[in-house]
């Protein structure tokens, strides 16, 4: 920002190089988050010339799963189990934006039932930065991006991580939207215009939304439930009738005041729907947004000063005469060159109410019920060495799902990073968290449950030790007796801590130009204080081929994992085919292989296959309900194809 203040903004991403500060490893991290506002080829263009002599790309993506599932073995998919994807893009530098996605789900009918027109879902988006006065004009599809995230962010945002500048939300108020999910974006027109130190952003959106509706009765006269679904599948005959029940309408806008040191912001948003959002009420659910309109607006801040960046947001939703509340505060600081920390406070009342459009730090996915407290810190103590841990606090002012009375609870992280070489990269991750949560006992088909040390507070808490017997091995056991039924057993809720801890030992190894190796073992530990410790082993060998004179390249990846139950899940990143990402939960016992490989058959045009294959040990099936499949081998094939011209 000093650099900036002093030189004006960057009109190249090489700039970085000149900045205090800034060697070319950081710079390498940063890219993906770098935005350059000006190009020095981009002044005085005509628009003609913008619409016209840009790149053109196209996108066509094939991906499907083998075998086939439950529902596509009987038909109770309408389509076929294939999943496409086909999208034109079009961008002059960073001025014009426009294009064309298509999307298919895996199930979804395809030129039949209420897809006529082909694809299931369709997005269009034109996206003009004009001029520093116009600084951005959106039609069609586009993404609203304000304050952090209370009143509503439609885009990519960070919550928890050992990257703790992450915490505070930064990007533009306006992007195009070329993704596929089929709820989270707005459809309509906006604009960003600035003067001076002033920015004004109006926008408006109108969609048809996806709802579930059921009746009281057969006469279907009195609505029982009217849900938002969020899915996007309309695979079936009944996820077809939900497809755009209801119009939702938004708007709103943002004023700001303000520069790089410093901005506030007024930000306003009302949602109205053509019919009223109902659901059966339970006591948790109770202060969740129910009608057919609310309106949010708020307030937000940030400044720079010398080693301090405070930053917040703080809102209000006003629905039916009732009020709620929200705030978000917190500070980057940096006490030493080698430490970086932050502080973040928020507290969500439960009253406080918005609809699924907003993406604000916390634990819980939407801004409500919540208060807590979260301090990251990074140090440096040399070159080669960083360690960065968190640890968060938080509790629920009112009940939530599976849970009978207000919860609490934390989580913590600490990586360490060691790096002897430029080529040499080895980190060790520890995290733990302990949340409540309602417990339920399954009897199975032994018909008795073991007391432990762990386990007997709650229960003998709930039962009286007169209910409890001896098995063969004389080990105490509650049983099925005369006073206490089975039912009752099963039945029974105990509230306990969750605790999952998980530890990881990854080492990355650039061996030349050419061959990068990544090693991991991970290990998973869950005790929910009533049965027995859960735990999971996972080991993975990555290598990837890239040299810059071949035009193709290929990763690989062989995994080792043995997870007891699904409590105790492991999730790994894996590399996929362009602006694709895979992230599976391994569990049960098994391996997993992947291979993407990539080959540029001609000067514009590029190719991507990636073909994945995991085999349990310990299972026949895969999956629940429709999407159950039967076997131990699942297979998955995934092609795309990029032309440029």
């Amino acid at each position: 920002m000093e650099h900036i203040a002093k030189n004006d903004e960057l009109i190249s991403l090489y700039e970085l190089q000149s900045v205090s500060g800034f060697d070319p490893d950081f710079i390498k991290s940063i890219l993906p988050y770098v935005h350059i506002k000006k190009d020095i080829d981009d002044f005085h263009m005509e628009f003609s010339k913008l619409m016209s002599k840009g790149n053109h790309y196209l996108f066509i993506r094939y991906q499907q799963n083998f075998p086939k599932s439950k529902a596509n073995l009987n038909n109770t998919y309408l389509g076929h189990p294939s999943k496409m994807y086909t999208r034109y893009k079009y961008h002059y530098s960073n001025k014009l934006y426009y294009g064309l996605t298509a999307e298919k789900d895996a199930g979804e009918p395809f030129f039949k039932e209420k897809n006529k027109t082909g694809f299931d879902f369709y997005s269009f988006h034109f996206f003009w930065r004009k001029n520093k006065q116009w600084k951005a004009i959106a039609l069609g599809d586009y993404q609203v991006n304000l304050g952090q995230g209370l009143v509503i962010w439609t885009g990519f945002g960070f919550n928890k991580s050992t990257q703790i500048q992450s915490v505070k939300k930064v990007g533009n108020v306006l992007r195009p939207y070329a993704s596929v999910n089929e709820y989270v974006f707005l459809r309509g027109a906006a604009f960003t215009y600035q003067h001076k130190l002033w920015q004004f952003t109006p926008f408006v959106s109108y969609k048809a939304i996806d709802s579930n509706l059921s009746f009281e009765d057969s006469l279907r006269q009195d609505i029982e439930n009217n849900r938002v679904q969020l899915s996007g599948f309309h695979r079936t005959a009944s996820e077809m009738e939900n497809k755009g029940n209801i119009h939702e309408l938004k708007m709103g806008g943002n004023i700001q005041f303000g520069k790089a040191q410093y901005h506030v912001g007024f930000n306003y948003l009302f949602t109205h729907f053509s019919d009223a959002i109902t659901f059966n009420k339970q006591v948790y659910n109770q202060f969740q947004f129910q009608g057919n309109k609310v309106s949010n607006l708020s307030f937000d801040y940030h400044s720079l000063m010398k080693s301090f960046h405070f930053f917040g947001e703080t809102a209000l939703s006003i629905q039916r005469n009732h009020i709620g509340f929200a705030t978000l505060n917190g500070i980057l600081f940096n006490p030493d060159k080698k430490v970086d920390m932050s502080l973040l406070y928020r507290y969500y009342a439960p009253f406080y109410q918005t609809h699924y459009y907003t993406k604000s730090f916390g634990e819980s996915s939407k801004p409500n019920n919540e208060m807590g407290v979260f301090l990251g810190l990074s140090m440096y103590p040399s070159k080669n060495l960083s360690i960065q841990s968190y640890f968060d606090m938080y509790a629920f002012q009112w009940l939530q799902f599976n849970i009978d009375k207000l919860g609490k609870g934390f989580d913590c992280m600490t990586q360490i990073l060691y790096k002897p070489k430029k080529n040499l990269e080895f980190y060790i991750q520890y995290k733990l968290e302990e949340k409540e949560q309602n417990t339920k006992i399954d009897l199975g088909s032994n018909a008795s449950f073991l007391i432990t040390e762990n386990n007997k507070p709650y229960i003998s808490a709930y039962f009286v030790n007169e209910d409890f017997s001896f098995d063969e091995l004389n080990q105490q056991v509650l049983r099925p007796n005369i006073q206490v039924t089975k039912q009752m057993i099963e039945a029974a809720t105990f509230i306990t801590p969750h605790l999952t801890q998980r530890l990881r030992l990854h080492l990355t190894h650039k061996h030349n130009k050419v061959w990068t190796f990544q090693s991991r073992v991970e290990l998973t530990f869950f005790n929910d204080k009533m049965h027995p410790k859960e735990q999971g082993f996972m080991i993975f060998q990555d290598i990837h081929y890239g040299k810059m004179d071949k035009p193709y390249s290929f990763s690989t990846r062989i995994s080792l994992f043995e997870v007891q139950q699904y409590n105790a899940r492991i999730y790994a990143y894996e590399s996929d085919v362009l602006n694709q990402f895979s992230i599976p939960a391994l569990y049960n016992t098994g391996i997993r292989v992947y291979l993407n490989a990539y080959y540029k058959v001609f000067q514009n045009m590029d190719v991507w296959l990636r073909f994945s294959h995991t085999n349990y040990i310990n299972t026949n099936s895969k999956g629940s309900g429709n999407d159950e499949i039967m076997g131990n081998k699942f297979y998955e094939l995934k092609a795309q194809l990029r032309y440029q011209f």
